[in-house]
């Protein structure tokens, strides 16, 4: 028997004595603040890695994480904008595998050398600034010039980096431990420094420091099972070599740091009855390693994820972006999980989701429910590009996400990619947040979204976004249903209400696209295409509900207008790829 309470894996190490209160003379010799004397705590400990991470534990069971000493000191103040206290940059200069960005009315110290080895993290949007999609992501700091007041942090990727406007914060530094409720650890001295909440004595708690990456490794395996386990305390790569700046050979962040991670050829895994909570990694990814690899007839089931930094399931068919073997995923069902803050403290590019199947053939997403995610609540992207994947068969369906996109946008809090067909239906999608940070908007941010995508079939399915006063026209969500390049896909029998615009299809319409009997209330802007309707070889916009306020329905390329259902009727009526009866909306 292990004792009471929960069979727990933890990736932390455990320290219940030995703490020492610093004298004034001793805070000044470690490079902390003046006012930790008398306050901060150390002990000396022999740890393989640095720890990312501090737990508390209390005396109910709860574990309280504590954040690195960090500058500013922010709190988060608004339920969508957690960016409300950070620093803001004035400038940058566009540089790869760094960029300059300049805050002068903060980086004040004339040491050119005042933030060596801290942690830079910073908000990088796309090239063109108007959204962003990797979001706040952490970096080493290159170099300090005083004089400009300017820093060089990594880049992940050359056309995503921080612009003029974007939020950061620097953390990591013994300078920056400057009141109660942080800590900092040296590893020099390999010494951890601990400022307590209420100034108490750590000596009569237990902390914990996160410590390995990952907790549980199979590698290779046939007909595992495991159930009923806790995973807790696990450690993160090194935040500070975060970027890849561009070194697209390594191995994406996420492999390097999770709960479970199947490891090459794995077939017949049932994982279920699982709580993963307070982790700095990820919670179940995959890795694959050696060219012919599956990952076949996997389960993830009945489980709790709670509070993990980066995303929540994530299995790939590729583990780093080039020259990399690519296997095989197939027979992939995630049924019936919990996922809860997820993503929040995301290090690794395009990551921070709760659900993420990349390259999948089979695959079936049900009963999962999904609350506060920093990017999509489920992402699938279906077949492996550039391979032929003819059996592609994917079902989403009898999910809940909401508040998805709390750091990301262009994206839809369920959301599809690839080839299919792709069946998402009997699904809730709610205020997918989509806050762009430098500019404080609410934008590209849809409850469901078909990217790049062929063979989808949305139906059945309901989505809202708040009304909120510091919105565009008071409304949070941009799109219920979003398209981009896609074709032969069918939105019917779905419910939207609250969005500024009901439906919308960026770029070209392929074939056979339809809109059928769907229910569009208190939309704004009733946004049927922004491309050309006729350019399809066959559509059909038939038997729709706009109700509610709403200011026109219209088609944006061709500067076409539509203030009544009637008017719309009439124009599609006129257009011979259109194929139903009784086209328009009621």
């Amino acid at each position: 028997s292990w004792g009471d309470g929960d069979a727990t894996i933890a990736g932390s190490d455990a320290i219940r004595n030995g703490w020492k209160l610093l004298s004034a003379s001793e805070v000044k010799a470690a490079g902390l603040p003046a006012q930790c004397a008398g306050k901060v705590w150390s002990v000396r400990l022999s740890l393989a890695y640095r720890p990312w991470a501090l737990w508390v534990l209390e005396k109910d069971g709860s574990r309280r994480r504590l954040p690195i000493a960090r500058w500013p000191n922010w709190k988060v103040e608004h339920p969508y904008n957690h960016f409300t206290q950070w620093f803001r940059v004035k400038k940058i200069r566009k540089g790869f595998p760094r960029t300059t960005i300049y805050a002068p009315h903060v980086l004040k110290d004339p040491d050119k050398d005042a933030y060596k080895g801290a942690t830079i993290w910073i908000d990088h949007a796309n090239t063109s600034g108007e959204f962003s999609i990797i979001g706040p992501f952490p970096s080493g700091i290159g170099s300090y010039n005083p004089r400009e007041g300017s820093l060089q942090p990594s880049l992940t990727h050359p056309a995503r980096h921080p612009v003029k406007n974007a939020p950061f914060y620097l953390e990591n530094l013994p300078r920056f431990l400057d009141e109660a409720g942080e800590w900092y650890y040296d590893m020099k001295s390999r010494r951890l420094f601990l400022w307590l909440p209420e100034d108490r004595d750590p000596n009569t708690v237990t902390v914990e420091v996160a410590q390995r990456k990952i907790l549980l490794d199979i590698e290779g395996q046939r007909y595992i099972e495991v159930a009923g386990l806790s995973f807790t305390g696990g450690n993160a790569r090194n935040l500070n070599d975060a970027p890849r700046a561009g070194n697209y050979d390594r191995t994406n962040n996420y492999c390097a740091m999770a709960a479970i991670r199947l490891r090459n050829d794995c077939r017949h895994i049932r994982l279920h009855h699982l709580k993963i909570y307070e982790t700095a990694g990820a919670g179940i990814v995959n890795e694959f390693l050696d060219k012919g690899c599956r990952l076949s007839d996997i389960e993830v089931a009945d489980s709790r994820f709670e509070s993990i930094d980066n995303d929540g399931v994530k299995f790939t068919f590729k583990s780093a972006p080039i020259r990399f073997p690519q296997g095989l995923l197939t027979d992939i069902r995630v049924l019936r999980n919990s996922f809860m803050n997820i993503g929040l403290r995301c290090s690794s590019d395009q990551g921070g989701r709760g659900i993420d199947l990349s390259g999948v053939e089979r695959a079936e997403i049900a009963g999962n429910v999904l609350h506060t995610i920093a990017a999509q609540g489920i992402n699938v992207v279906g077949g492996r590009f550039g391979v032929e994947t003819p059996m592609v068969r994917v079902l989403i369906y009898a999910n809940k996400v909401v508040d998805s996109l709390m750091q990301k946008q262009d994206f839809g809090g369920i959301e599809f990619w690839g080839v299919g067909p792709v069946y998402v239906y009997n699904n809730i999608s709610a205020n997918p947040v989509g806050l762009v940070a430098h500019r404080g908007v609410y934008h590209k941010n849809h409850a469901f979204y078909f990217d790049h995508g062929a063979k989808g079939y949305l139906f059945n399915n309901i989505g809202w976004s708040d009304r909120r006063k510091d919105a565009y026209k008071g409304i949070l969500g941009s799109h219920f249903f979003h398209e981009i390049r896609n074709q032969w896909n069918e939105a019917f029998h779905n419910t939207a209400y609250c969005f500024l615009k009901g439906q919308a299809h960026t770029s070209r319409h392929g074939d056979q696209q339809h809109y059928l009997a769907n229910v569009f209330v208190d939309c704004y802007f009733g946004s049927l295409s922004h491309w050309r309707l006729d350019d399809a070889a066959e559509i059909a916009y038939a038997n729709n509900i706009f109700a509610g306020k709403y200011e026109a329905i219209y088609n944006r390329w061709r500067g076409e207008t539509f203030h009544t259902p009637m008017e719309l009727a009439k124009h599609l009526r006129g257009q011979k790829n259109h194929l139903s009866g009784n086209p328009g909306w009621a």
